[in-house]
């Protein structure tokens, strides 16, 4: 999955989120890193030995960048159909999980 489709795919994410007036992107991009992951952004760095402030992104193995992107994805088409975002990322991260396995 090249850089270029997931950064397309985020800009995609947080349009739609931004639609359901959901502005706080860091505590969403942490709760969808602690869903699939169980660590928010800083763990993550720290536990990829990442300095403070490295773009997770870019750093990232190529299997978890396609996690994270299919699950915004999913919940980028998918948003209306849950009561809550929290929900939404939940859900989609159990079927990332299960795909993936």
């Amino acid at each position: 999955m090249s850089r270029l489709t997931t950064t397309q795919a985020r800009r995609n994410f947080t349009s739609v989120l931004a639609r359901h007036n959901v502005n706080d992107f860091r505590s969403v991009t942490n709760l969808v890193y602690r869903e699939l992951f169980g660590l928010d952004a800083n763990g993550l760095r720290e536990a990829h030995g990442l300095p403070d402030g490295t773009n997770l992104r870019e750093s990232l193995p190529g299997l978890d960048l396609a996690a994270i992107t299919m699950l915004e994805a999913y919940v980028a088409i998918n948003i209306d159909n849950f009561n809550s975002i929290e929900d939404a990322i939940s859900y989609a991260a159990t079927e990332v999980k299960d795909l993936l396995a």
